[in-house]
């Protein structure tokens, strides 16, 4: 049997709503996992004699199947079993419910009460609606579904406690290496030209950097693992932290830029380059290079909002943008 099979939840009385959590431990095994070669080998009326060895050798096991039945283990370790068509399809006829690609599924053929959809690479909701990576990768879509809800630091995945260890380094370095740095074009000497003002404020826009990204990682953290915090912190995490951060990384690379410009026209005009001229612009360019950053920016604070994604129970802060923006922002 190729197809793997889950064992959701058993509902001993009715309920309207019902939380679970699919894993390896609920996979219900082929039948060839829990008997002898010599009992799988024997015609199915007479295997199926023996079905009951299972749910009493291995009190853990919940399920297992066979090329025509799904057998569940109950409580007395018996096994129930019920015929299973392997051949049905969950899937839509009309798949017109599922977006970006989404593979629709419904609880019944005709007249269903429930229906789903799957998500293809990089996108996600509830009708997969939202593009992951369509204006680059930030931490909500690099932890989105590493951290575990309801749960402490100490019971997160290996990912998250990895990333958690990578940014305290990366945070060290860079605090370090942006001190030092601006340590070094302090001094007067090293800002006879514009580079030296470039690289200047670049070594504070550095420190910004690293400092945001530590505020913005534990709040991702914090705040996906406690699904019920307040509405209003989650905007203000949305709506500020992570444009924030895009602000201070623009803003460093169009630094870095304006030092390599700067160092290429000095080659090129040799001593008739105007070291006074070059101070002049750069502070010019230092004033008005985060206002023209972020009018750039602006579509981010007026498409960027939380998204209620009641099949995960989360929130997330996603971008919601049209063709036109995405097109505008590859360009930027």
């Amino acid at each position: 049997i190729d197809t793997r099979y889950y064992l959701a939840v058993l509902q001993k009385f009715l309920q309207s709503n019902i939380t679970t959590s699919i894993n390896p431990t609920r996979r219900c095994a082929s039948v060839d996992e829990v008997l002898n070669t010599t009992l799988v080998s024997l015609p199915r009326i007479q295997r199926l004699k023996s079905y009951h060895i299972p749910c009493q050798r291995d009190f853990n096991l919940q399920c297992f199947v066979d090329e025509f039945y799904m057998c569940l283990c109950t409580e007395e370790h018996h096994s129930n079993c019920f015929l299973l068509d392997h051949q049905s399809s969950f899937v839509c006829g009309d798949n017109v419910y599922c977006e970006n690609g989404g593979t629709c599924l419904q609880d019944r053929p005709m007249c269903f009460y429930s229906i789903l959809c799957l998500c293809s690479d990089c996108f996600f909701g509830d009708r997969c609606q939202f593009y992951a990576k369509g204006i680059g990768l930030t931490l909500d879509d690099l932890l989105r579904y590493e951290v575990r809800p309801n749960s402490t630091l100490n019971d997160q995945s290996l990912v998250v406690k990895l990333s958690a260890t990578f940014v305290m380094i990366i945070f060290l370095i860079g605090l370090i290496n942006g001190f030092l740095s601006y340590l070094v074009f302090r001094n007067r000497d090293s800002r006879k030209v514009g580079s030296g003002i470039y690289l200047r404020l670049s070594s504070i826009i550095s420190i910004l950097i690293v400092t945001m990204l530590i505020i913005k990682f534990w709040f991702v953290i914090y705040t996906y693992m406690n699904p019920l915090i307040n509405r209003n912190i989650l905007r203000v995490g949305c709506l500020v932290f992570e444009p924030l951060l895009r602000l201070f990384l623009n803003t460093s690379n169009w630094l870095n830029t304006c030092v390599a410009i700067e160092r290429a026209i000095s080659v090129l005009q040799g001593i008739n380059f105007n070291k006074k001229r070059s101070k002049c612009i750069a502070r010019w360019v230092c004033c008005l290079l985060p206002f023209i950053i972020l009018g750039s920016m602006s579509y981010e604070l007026i498409y960027r909002d939380l998204f209620d994604d009641h099949e995960e129970r989360r929130v997330w802060c996603v971008l919601q943008y049209s063709q036109s923006i995405e097109k505008y922002t590859t360009i930027i």
